[in-house]
């Protein structure tokens, strides 16, 4: 499977285009998959403190296992709100750089080199039916003058 994947080296917009969607998609898949992490540790704590008998708004249990399943779920509190700072900050600035730069090397990727393979294209598409009808014109033609000679 990894044999079949190759990065796009023929062209330089057009790996930069691809890697730049790439790394914002790794960045997002990153941010999404530690948040869902905090999230279920909190969510496991706070279970925890309900199984003990703890109800928000109650003091800090004095108890060891229930004070430190609290401590927990504020820690979890804490790092989840940090991580989603980070997604609002330094990722998500870093992310739409590279779909800038992306965006960038897609337009000129496309300007420098694929509209000029496409029309070559399009010119051999076009020869090549107008050979074929012009072959099949010709048997036709043949095939009336035989049928007239007979």
């Amino acid at each position: 499977m990894l044999e079949s994947i190759q990065p796009p080296t023929d062209n330089l917009y057009k790996f930069v285009a691809i890697g730049g969607l790439v790394f914002a998609l790794v960045a997002t898949v990153f941010l999404f998959r530690e948040q869902a992490k905090f999230r279920d540790q909190w969510i496991e704590a706070q279970i925890e403190l309900q199984v003990a008998g703890y109800e928000d708004g109650d003091p800090i249990p004095t108890d060891i296992e229930p004070r430190r399943a609290y401590m927990r779920r504020e820690w979890e509190h804490t790092k989840l709100k940090e991580n989603v700072k980070l997604g609002e900050g330094v990722l998500a600035k870093v992310s739409g750089y590279s779909l800038g730069i992306s965006l960038c090397a897609f337009v000129a990727w496309w300007w420098r080199v694929q509209r000029h393979d496409d029309a070559i294209l399009k010119a051999a598409a076009s020869k090549a039916l107008r050979e074929e009808a012009e072959a099949e014109a010709l048997a036709a033609r043949e095939s009336k003058s035989t049928d007239s000679k007979s």
